[in-house]
């Protein structure tokens, strides 16, 4: 159903028929309206012709929102697929940023790429992105798509540190981790100060 033109019809006529507070409690009341936010998401979402990875973290994400817990105990009870799962709890977890006034210091923003394993998966983090910037733009936040950009230059920016050369100057362990943060820093550090 979230491959289909308009996903959130199916969300819709589970709730009309009553099925959906029986089988997706947690969904239900978020799917009461043709206007609530979670229809808004996933009609964003289709119109900008999104993964139905991202389709999914949208549809699920607004309860996601108040009560991971709840997330992940719905997709644990509905047995959804690990990379279904997983982009919508890191969704969650990274939705607040875009409530964040920017621009976030260098630190912050390593810290957001980090907690959204960036750079270890480009791909999904790019996902994660998509999905948090739907989410913002419905719920009316500040600059979503600004947001999405900046995080993705800042993943950009972070994988271009040589690590290689790094690991050449002879470090290793925890003096290498230290110094691809430091050096992930500057990066991020760099582009403020181009900024200013």
């Amino acid at each position: 159903a979230l491959a289909e033109d308009q996903p959130w019809h199916y969300f819709r006529e589970l709730h009309r028929a009553g099925a959906l507070s029986a089988l997706m409690p947690e969904l239900s009341a978020l799917y009461d309206s043709e206007k609530s936010t979670a229809v808004k998401a996933l009609e964003l979402a289709a119109q900008r012709q999104a993964a139905a990875e991202v389709r999914f973290a949208v549809a699920l994400c607004p309860a996601g929102q108040a009560a991971e817990k709840s997330l992940k105990s719905l997709c644990e009870r509905l047995k959804v697929p690990g990379r279904y799962r997983e982009l919508a709890v890191q969704s969650a977890r990274l939705l607040p940023a875009w409530q964040q006034p920017w621009p976030l210091s260098a630190e912050s923003r390593l810290a957001l790429l980090c907690a959204g394993d960036a750079l270890r998966r480009p791909q999904r983090f790019q996902a994660i992105v998509s999905a948090c910037a739907i989410l913002a733009e419905v719920n009316g936040y500040d600059s979503p798509d600004r947001v999405g950009a900046q995080l993705l230059l800042d993943q950009q920016q972070c994988q271009a540190v040589d690590v290689a050369a790094l690991v050449e100057g002879g470090l290793s362990g925890r003096a290498l981790g230290a110094a691809i943060h430091r050096a992930r820093l500057l990066c991020l550090a760099g582009q403020e100060a181009v900024r200013e």
